[in-house]
């Protein structure tokens, strides 16, 4: 990830995406503060409820400012750990060893996630991947309904849906 991605650190974020709305012009991301929380969590942005996507942002965004060196480090070391999440993924799918590295580079370096990675604002479907494919690891580990794989299951998936809600389906 850090050969495929790394040299787009330096560019400028994108305004006339939604690097615009989400980051450059957005008090909410960039001025961490209680009404500011309050908004996120309790009130839909954007035409969506996505709240873990929003609070992402405080990460680097109140600190470092909207700028694109800080934004896509922060995502690339996310998506790093979904790279992780994949690996651990396919293990707990009972996928052999050397499958599952190759699965998991290749969804790494695969050209459609440059998106997830370069765009700013590509980090909601960074967080929903993290927690889905964590959501599917931790449900393959249930032995039942009720015990604690099956309930952490269950929370990854809702924070899945709360980074982006197109991780409902």
């Amino acid at each position: 990830a850090l050969v495929a991605f790394g040299a787009t650190l330096p560019y400028p974020l994108v305004r006339s995406w939604d690097d615009g709305r989400f980051l450059l012009d957005d008090e909410l991301v960039q001025s961490p503060s209680g009404a500011a929380l309050w908004s996120i969590l309790s009130e839909p942005h954007f035409e969506a409820y996505h709240p873990l996507h929003l609070l992402s942002y405080w990460i680097d965004v109140p600190w470092l400012g909207p700028v694109g060196w800080a934004v896509r480090t922060t995502n690339l070391l996310l998506f790093m750990g979904a790279g992780w999440a994949v690996l651990a993924w396919l293990r707990a799918l009972g996928v052999p060893r050397w499958a599952s590295l190759l699965g998991t580079l290749l969804f790494v370096v695969h050209p459609v996630q440059v998106e997830l990675v370069v765009w700013g604002t590509g980090r909601k479907d960074i967080l929903a991947a993290i927690f889905s494919l964590s959501a599917w690891t931790a449900h393959l580990s249930s032995r039942g309904p009720w015990d604690r794989d099956a309930w952490i299951a269950r929370a990854l998936f809702v924070l899945a849906c709360l980074s982006k809600t197109s991780a409902v389906p």
